[in-house]
Order: C-alpha cells, then structure tokens, then sequence
C-alpha cells in the first residue's frame, strides 16, 4: 500500500514538474485579461484550444521576435504594430503565416493540435469572435514575462518557414491561406 501511495506521489510530482516547464517565459495571470481596442496598435489573441500534447510548449514570433509560449489550453494577448507580419509558431518544426494587421483591431489566432500530430508541428489558424470567447473562458490565460524573455528565432528557421508558406500558398495548398486576409474585429 506505502510503494503505490509513494510511486503515485513520484508521477504526480513528476508531472507537475514538467508542466511548470511549459510555461518557461510566461506567467500565468490570476484572472482573464480584459481585451481592449488599442487605437494604435493590433491586438494578439494566440489561442491553444486543446489539451492534447500539452506538455509540448509551442513558441510563438512575430517576425523573428518571441511573443509567448502557450502548452495546452492556454493563450496570451500582446500587442503588435500595424502593418504586414509573419507569424511563426515553432514546436518540433516552424510553421509560418503572414498576417495584415491593422490598428484599433484584434485578431484571434488559434495553434490547434490534432491527435495524431506526435510530434508536435507549430500551426496557425485564424478564430471567429464568439468560437475565441469560448476558448478563452476553457483556456488558462498567460502573459509574456519580459524579465526572463525567450529567445528570438534563428534567421535560418525564419527563413525556412517563410520559403514553405510561399511554396504553399502559391501551390494552393497552404491551409492557413485566409490569414492574410483576415481582418479581426473592431468591436468586442
């Protein structure tokens, strides 16, 4: 009875452990940030819906510079300046898309996991207002930590992604080909 009480005790120590490695570079908010419109800048919403694979973090860029980490059901909100941008989303591989961002908007942007995905691939989905409200409330809300920062992306890993987005979109094959057009919201 004392050996399964301490080897239960071993694995639930063990996965807690590892469960505060995901969040290496965020910190987890006590409560839901409340979503403004800033009239100078685009607003970020990157949205891990699933459970599935939470212990894989997927760090998120834009452009080459780290906005945050999320792992299962989490997000993280952070503000972006207006104009063209790549997004990359980096787990085992780097996924790339390119976003429009205008000011006074928010965007919601989702990493979804499918089972089967082992080997945990970045991705990048766009989000509809009421769907991203749904999420929010299931997911744990995070916030960058800019005084422990993670790093930024390597140029060879930018330049990598960018090259198979472009491949892809020009093939027709790339499935987050709405991205660019998507215009996010100006109302919450």
């Amino acid at each position: 009875m004392m050996g399964k009480r301490l080897r239960f005790e071993y694995v639930a120590l063990s996965l807690a452990l590892m469960a505060c490695g995901t969040t290496q570079y965020m910190i987890v908010q006590g409560g839901k940030p409340k979503l403004e419109i800033k009239p100078d800048s685009a607003t970020l919403v990157i949205i891990r819906p699933t459970n599935y694979a939470w212990i894989r973090p997927i760090d998120n860029y834009l452009d080459s510079k780290m906005i945050g980490r999320t792992s299962g059901k989490s997000y993280f909100v952070t503000l972006a300046a207006p104009g063209t941008h790549y997004l990359f989303a980096r787990a085992k591989a780097t996924a790339a898309t390119k976003v429009n961002l205008e000011a006074g908007r928010v965007y919601f942007i989702a990493e979804p996991q499918p089972p089967g995905e082992w080997g945990v691939r970045g991705g990048l989905g766009l989000m509809t207002l009421e769907k991203a409200r749904q999420e929010m409330e299931e997911c744990e809300a995070r916030a960058y930590d800019p005084s422990h920062p993670g790093p930024d992306l390597e140029a060879q890993d930018q330049n990598e992604a960018k090259e198979a987005y472009e491949k892809a979109v020009a093939a027709g094959q790339h499935p987050e080909v709405d991205l660019p057009s998507y215009r996010g919201y100006d109302a919450l």
